[in-house]
């Protein structure tokens, strides 16, 4: 449809034929019939049969995320728990089978396809928010991470640093007051900001400063729980030189 869009401007401008454009849109109508025959004959007939009322609740719970087109649906609520893909353990019945589109018994009676036996939880994981992770998962992904951080805790306190720093940062600063790891003509400021997070009437301070030919980016920002109580604050220091100079786009991979 983009590209049908993108030819309907060239047409404007005469930069493509009518036989182009007409090859075009007969393209997209075919592929357009052929999706819905295949959504009303094999998909949706397929996630009648084999979903619980847990896994709609959970795509119930995240298509906001992807949006509607032109409709939204009416409300529907459940008293069963969200289950996730990940959650699954279980193989189709006889009868779960028996009931499937025959485009879809033919490849599971074939075998032409196996389960994905991959299990996510493992031992030693980390629940997090959104997912699992050991702890030395956790640590090696922060200190990767293009950009260090550094976590003050509501009390003020340095807990954590990491990721790639601008400014030199020791482990000795754990545990110290933040206040004292800013020079004393700073301090006034940090204790705006800190008291405003706190506060709520503020949710980010940034600054950005020259070192040498980098430009640095530096964010702090109030850390919430779900009731929106302060947990602490972060602290974000980037250099963005070469962020800045982008201009246009780059799609394609350019590895030599």
């Amino acid at each position: 449809i983009k590209l049908l869009l993108r030819d309907l401007d060239k047409k404007e401008n005469d930069q493509i034929t009518m036989e182009k454009l007409v090859e075009r849109i007969n393209d997209v109508s075919a592929s357009l019939i052929d999706m819905v025959f295949r959504e009303n004959n094999i998909l949706y007939p397929t996630l009648k049969t084999i979903l619980s009322e847990g896994e709609w609740a959970a795509i119930k719970e995240e298509e906001d995320v992807f949006g509607y087109y032109k409709i939204k649906p009416s409300k529907w609520t459940t008293e069963e728990k969200p289950i996730y893909p990940y959650q699954i353990d279980r193989e189709l019945t006889e009868k779960e089978v028996s009931q499937l589109p025959n485009e879809i018994k033919t490849i599971l009676t074939k075998g032409e396809t196996e389960g994905d036996k991959h299990r996510v939880v493992r031992e030693g994981d980390i629940r997090l928010d959104k997912g699992y992770m050991l702890s030395d998962e956790i640590n090696m992904l922060f200190k990767t991470l293009p950009f260090g951080i550094t976590f003050i805790d509501r009390d003020d306190r340095v807990r954590f640093f990491s990721g790639r720093r601008t400014f030199s940062r020791t482990e000795s600063v754990i545990g110290r007051s933040v206040r004292l790891c800013h020079p004393p003509k700073s301090v006034g400021i940090v204790n705006k900001i800190l008291k405003a997070f706190k506060e709520g009437s503020r949710e980010k301070a940034d600054f950005w400063i020259n070192i040498g030919d980098s430009l640095i980016y530096i964010q702090y920002i109030p850390i919430r729980n779900e009731k929106g109580e302060y947990l602490g604050t972060i602290e974000i220091e980037q250099d963005v030189t070469d962020i800045k100079k982008l201009e246009g786009e780059k799609r394609i991979l350019d590895w030599k």
